[in-house]
Parts: C-alpha cells; sequence; structure tokens
C-alpha cells in the first residue's frame, strides 16, 4: 500500500504541477483506475522490473524542465504499463 500510495501521489503531482487546470483536475477522476492499473501492474508475474527506471526517467525530465523529453518518456512509461496490463488479461491487444 505505502508503495501504492506513492505512485499514485507521483502521477497525481505531474497533472497538478502541469499548469492546466484541467490535467489537475483529472487526478482526482482518475485516481481509482489509476489505483486499480497499479495493483496489476505491481503483481509480480505481470510487473516489467525497469517501471521504476522508467518513473525516475519521467521525473528526471520534470526537474530538468525538458518536456519534451517528459513527454517522451511518459509516453513510454504510459505503454509499458499498456503491454502490463494486456500482459495481465485487463486490457485486449491491439
Amino acid at each position: 500500500p505505502e508503495t501504492l500510495d506513492a505512485d499514485v501521489r507521483f502521477h497525481r503531482l505531474i497533472l497538478a504541477s502541469s499548469g492546466n487546470a484541467l490535467f489537475s483536475g483529472l487526478g482526482a477522476c482518475i485516481e481509482n483506475a489509476l489505483r486499480a492499473s497499479i495493483v496489476i501492474t505491481s503483481d509480480p508475474r505481470v510487473t516489467d522490473p525497469i517501471a521504476l527506471a522508467q518513473h525516475a526517467l519521467v521525473l528526471e525530465a520534470i526537474e530538468a524542465g525538458d518536456a519534451d523529453r517528459a513527454r517522451e518518456k511518459m509516453a513510454e512509461l504510459i505503454g509499458m504499463t499498456r503491454k502490463m496490463l494486456t500482459r495481465a488479461g485487463a486490457l485486449r491487444a491491439r
């Protein structure tokens, strides 16, 4: 649960710090879906061992003020998550 809460906070802080009121408001709307996704992708049978490192790359890009790199790294993280959810049977393969 502690890592789950930290992961949710990470994503909500990114949305809140975007400076976009619509994105900021999305945090509360997507929190339950985000929590469910994290629970599924944290399962050792599904998880990708580099997922935590991918979160760090997103954070590093944000801290460096590199919006393009942050966008790229977040897209990679979302793609990685999609693959894990598909592997777990929570999403259909495209």
